[in-house]
C-alpha cells in the first residue's frame, strides 16, 4: 500500500498539471537507523542503503538522513526537560529538522508540504492540497492565532471562524507561512503530554507557546529558515508539534529583551492558518455535547484521553480509518477524506 500511495502522490502532484497548475515535486526523506552507516560521506554506501531500503522507482526521489546527522547539524541544543530522556534530535521529537536541512539544500522551493507517510487521501491529493492553500491564502494574519483553538462544529461556526476577524485585513491574499489541519491551541495549562518539553527560553517566554497535533502541514521557506536559525544559532527547541506554531506566534510579539525571543532570528509577522475541514465520527453526536467535550480545558490531559483508542477522539490510526480507506480502494463510493493507514 505504501508503494501504491507513493505512485498516486507522484501521479496526482507531479504529473497532473496544466498551463495554470504547476507540477509539485515529490521527495522522500528517509531515515537511516544504522549508526555505522557512512551514507553521507560515501556514494557507495548511499547506493547500498537505497538498494536495500527503497524501491528502484523511488530512489532518485529519496534523500537519506539520520539522527546523528541532525545532532551534528544542530550542536549544543540543551537536554533539559526532555521527556523519556529523549535526545533533542530524535525523529519523533524533532521531526522537522530533516526538512529544515532539506530546505537549505533546495533553494528552488518556496513552500514545502510535510506529509506523514501513513496519511491517505480518499480523493485527489492535488485538489486537497490546493484547496487547503487557497483557504489559507484568503485568511488574515492573526497575531495571536485567535479563533483557531478548536474544531468548528457546524457550517455556521465555520463561517464564524472565517469572519471572526473581519476587521483584520492584513495578510488576506498572501500565502501562509504555516498551514495546519488541526486546531492551533495554547500550550501552557493544556495538560498536553509534551507541555514541558521546551529548551532555551526563560519563564516569561514560556507563556507564549502554541501547538497543533499532526505533522501533515505546509511551511514557507521563511518559517523553515526561522526554525533553523532558532535551533542552530539561539540553541532553542520544542517538541515538534509546538515548534513552528510557537515561532509564528513569537514573530508578532514585542521585541523585549526580557522575553528572550531573539526577534532577529525570526521572519517578521509570519502567518499561520488552521484549515477547518470535515471530521468524521463513528457515531452521531449532538453538536452541543460535542462542542462542550472538545472545548473542555482538560481535553489534552492524559486522563481525559484514556480509552479513546479506536474511538472518535483517538488521533492515530483507527479501525474506522482502515475500513473506509480499504473500501474505497476496493471501489466503494466514499466521500473525500484524510485517513491514517495502519501498517
Amino acid at each position: 500500500d505504501d508503494v501504491l500511495n507513493m505512485r498516486a502522490a507522484i501521479a496526482e502532484l507531479s504529473l497532473s498539471f496544466t498551463s495554470t497548475r504547476a507540477p509539485m515535486d515529490v521527495h522522500i526523506l528517509f531515515q537511516v537507523y544504522d549508526k555505522n552507516s557512512s551514507f553521507a560521506a560515501s556514494t557507495t554506501e548511499r547506493e547500498r542503503v537505497l538498494r536495500n531500503k527503497i524501491p528502484e522507482e523511488f530512489r532518485n526521489l529519496t534523500t537519506l538522513w539520520s539522527e546523528d546527522q541532525m545532532a551534528a547539524e544542530y550542536r549544543g541544543l540543551p537536554h533539559t526537560n526532555m521527556i523519556n530522556n529523549m535526545s533533542p534530535h530524535t525523529w519523533y521529537r524533532s521531526s522537522y529538522m530533516p526538512l529544515q536541512v532539506f530546505a537549505k539544500q533546495h533553494p528552488e522551493y518556496s513552500f514545502f508540504w510535510n506529509w506523514e507517510s501513513d496519511v491517505r487521501v480518499i480523493g485527489d491529493m492535488r485538489n486537497a492540497l490546493e484547496q487547503f492553500s487557497d483557504y489559507a491564502k484568503g485568511q488574515p494574519t492573526s497575531p495571536n492565532l485567535e479563533g483557531m483553538a478548536t474544531w468548528p462544529m457546524t457550517a455556521a461556526q465555520d463561517n464564524a471562524h472565517q469572519s471572526q476577524h473581519h476587521d483584520l485585513q492584513h495578510g488576506v491574499g498572501t500565502e501562509a507561512d504555516l498551514i495546519t489541519l488541526n486546531p492551533i491551541s495554547d500550550v501552557p495549562g493544556s495538560g498536553w503530554y509534551w507541555e514541558s518539553d521546551v529548551q532555551g527560553y526563560n519563564e516569561e517566554a514560556l507563556r507564549f507557546r502554541k501547538f497543533s497535533l499532526g505533522r501533515s502541514v505546509r511551511f514557507s521557506r521563511a518559517l523553515l529558515e526561522s526554525m533553523n536559525r532558532a535551533n542552530a544559532v539561539d540553541k532553542r527547541s520544542m517538541f515538534t508539534e509546538s515548534w513552528p506554531a510557537s515561532l509564528v506566534h513569537h514573530s508578532h510579539l514585542p521585541d523585549e529583551p526580557s522575553l528572550q525571543y531573539s526577534r532577529g532570528t525570526l521572519a517578521p509577522r509570519m502567518k499561520a492558518v488552521y484549515v477547518p475541514h470535515p471530521v468524521f465520527t463513528n457515531h452521531a453526536w449532538d453538536p452541543a455535547v460535542l462542542e462542550r467535550f472538545l472545548t473542555r480545558s482538560d481535553l489534552f490531559c492524559p486522563l481525559a484521553r484514556i480509552g479513546t483508542r479506536d474511538f472518535t477522539f483517538h488521533d492515530g490510526p483507527s479501525q474506522a480509518d482502515h475500513d473506509a480507506y480499504s473500501a474505497w480502494l476496493s471501489g466503494a463510493c466514499r466521500t473525500r477524506a484524510l485517513v491514517r493507514s495502519r501498517h
